[in-house]
């Protein structure tokens, strides 16, 4: 049974050179299940949660605090440019690992809480394995927790030329269901399609517009930041 570890490193960030982490705590737990933890961050300060994992598990991440000011990133292996940006995309991260490595979750604050060296406690909910995603290449149907799976297109702002990405969906029937869309650096967006035509993004706070044109449903999230376009067979089935 694999299991996975959570490093902990607090790290000032705006220094020339990143000081050794303050404080560490190793958490181990086996696939299929959660942690989480709590912490309290300060000002400008960030903290580190790096995770072990192997390629095509399934990261989860969701962060909870009274201050919106509070927000995470993913990080890939020895990479600094973020995989999911918790200021755009919200509170909430699902996606699937690419490759053997160790990823960083960091927490950190934004505005006047940062700015002013404010203290704010949050909780991180960390799980491997706990979330199902439809399957990125040859998708099948059978064995996977989906009604239908394929592609749609998708454009980003910070990744105009991006190509399409896959879906899975789970109808609830009256029009209704919920659509997985995983972004080609594994992000996985949830749109939430209500019998009345009403679309969400369930864990993010950014504004989303639903238009209809033709047969599709082009879902438009922070104007323009993530824009995809939704054919009605996929919410509504044959």
């Amino acid at each position: 049974m694999r299991s996975f570890k959570v490093m902990l490193a607090a790290m000032l960030m705006g220094s020339v050179a990143p000081i050794m982490a303050q404080t560490s705590e190793v958490v181990a737990i086996a696939d299929a299940a959660t942690t989480s933890v709590e912490g309290t961050i300060s000002g400008e300060d960030y903290i580190d949660y790096v995770v072990s994992a192997k390629a095509g598990q399934v990261l989860s991440a969701g962060l909870t605090s009274v201050d919106k000011s509070v927000n995470f990133n993913v990080l890939p292996p020895q990479g600094d440019e973020a995989l999911f940006t918790g200021s755009i995309y919200g509170t909430d991260y699902v996606g699937r690992i690419p490759e053997d490595g160790d990823y960083t979750i960091r927490v950190y604050q934004m505005g006047a809480a940062a700015s002013e060296g404010l203290d704010n406690d949050f909780t991180l909910e960390l799980g491997l394995d706990v979330e199902s995603l439809p399957e990125q290449e040859d998708a099948i149907v059978e064995g996977t927790d989906y009604n239908a799976t394929g592609t749609l297109p998708c454009t980003f702002e910070a990744n105009p030329d991006a190509p399409e990405c896959t879906f899975g969906v789970r109808r609830a029937g009256d029009g209704a269901a919920s659509v997985f869309v995983t972004t080609p650096n594994g992000f996985v967006r949830q749109l939430d399609f209500a019998a009345d035509g009403k679309v969400t993004a369930p864990g993010s706070d950014a504004p989303i517009e639903a238009v209809v044109q033709g047969e599709d449903t082009v879902v438009n999230i922070n104007k323009g930041e993530e824009v995809y376009r939704v054919k009605d067979i996929i919410v509504l089935g044959d």
